[in-house]
């Protein structure tokens, strides 16, 4: 990540070998630096996060920034930056930086080593899911919440305090109770968790819907009077939490049904017709908290997964979906839950 390397040192591996660079902190605000590279000098400013917002941010604050160092560059950031001819590098090496007759287009530096496994467990997907909902980081209240075992939800708080996104203020007694330390930082990291673990069970059904919300309900109804939960995530329910005109498919739907058998039988249920590539995806719950944290909308009245599900699920599904997730974001922001 940039916060691991400095900006010095993350120069120094996408330019030319024996490049002069120079770089100091721009002392006028944090979080900027002056770099001196093949004679040119430039201002430059590191971005946290992966969202379309701080990079829009960034480009329009201040029109001295010729350089924004990031995290990692999403689809729809990489049109933003080329849009405003705004050179950039982040953490995984890819770069895009034009100064006079220094050129450098690089791609992300491939990774060799294997991969560990992902200690995101359903258990630690769901604790997250229910933290970034505002759920004290108790066990209590994370079982009451999920309706997962103690045991679980113990083990997870644990496994999200080894990764640096919960502190407590002692490690036992009265004043061990965890706290969340940056829910950006966790949001992002469950984002990027939900991409990796997600899923592939899943069936999707050709529909005709000139109004997703409407033309859901109804079939919702189907699934609630033949007794199977299920709840809107995706495009739907940001359309429902946060109105945008962009739209994004598929449309998702999480249903009671843990195997794509069963979701064929819950989409015959609903007289869903399967059809690869359909516009309507059906999946299973992808944890027990999921479909714990399903609450009716006020508005809609559709049961809607938590927003931070919502989010994350919307997020990878193209430059689209980055507008519509960061659109949610603002929303949620300003108060809404």
């Amino acid at each position: 990540m940039v916060r691991s390397m400095s900006p010095e040192r993350l120069l120094e591996s996408v330019l030319p070998p024996g490049a002069d660079l120079h770089v100091v902190p721009a002392g006028d605000r944090a979080g900027d630096w002056q770099i001196r590279v093949a004679g040119r000098r430039l201002r430059a400013r590191q971005v946290p996060g992966v969202e379309l917002s701080s990079v829009r941010a960034a480009i329009s604050a201040q029109p001295g920034v010729q350089l924004l160092i990031l995290t990692r560059v999403t689809p729809g950031m990489r049109l933003l930056l080329a849009d405003a001819g705004m050179n950039w590098v982040d953490a995984s090496g890819a770069a895009q930086i034009a100064l006079g007759t220094l050129v450098v287009s690089r791609d992300p530096v491939p990774v060799t080593k294997p991969i560990p496994e992902p200690r995101w467990t359903q258990g630690v997907l769901g604790t997250a899911e229910a933290l970034l909902c505002g759920t004290s980081a108790t066990v209590s209240a994370v079982q009451r919440a999920t309706a997962m075992a103690p045991s679980s939800v113990g083990v997870a708080l644990q496994t999200l305090t080894q990764l640096g996104l919960l502190s407590s203020a002692a490690a036992r007694g009265r004043k061990s109770g965890r706290h969340v330390i940056d829910p950006d930082v966790l949001l992002r990291s469950y984002t990027e968790a939900v991409y990796r673990t997600r899923a592939r069970a899943e069936i999707s059904v050709g529909v005709l819907w000139r109004d997703p919300l409407a033309e859901l309900a109804k079939v919702g109804r189907m699934w609630t009077a033949a007794g199977r939960s299920w709840g809107a995530t995706g495009a739907i329910a940001a359309a429902a939490l946060a109105p945008v005109a962009t739209q994004v498919a598929p449309l998702q739907v999480y249903v009671d049904a843990p195997s794509p058998a069963l979701l064929a039988a819950a989409a015959q249920t609903a007289g869903l017709d399967l059809l690869p590539g359909g516009r309507l995806m059906l999946r299973p719950f992808p944890t027990t908290a999921t479909a714990s944290l399903v609450s009716v909308d006020a508005n809609s009245g559709l049961p809607l997964v938590s927003w931070p599900r919502v989010y994350a699920d919307i997020f990878h599904t193209g430059v689209r979906g980055e507008e519509v997730a960061d659109h949610l974001l603002e929303v949620t922001r300003g108060g809404r839950n």
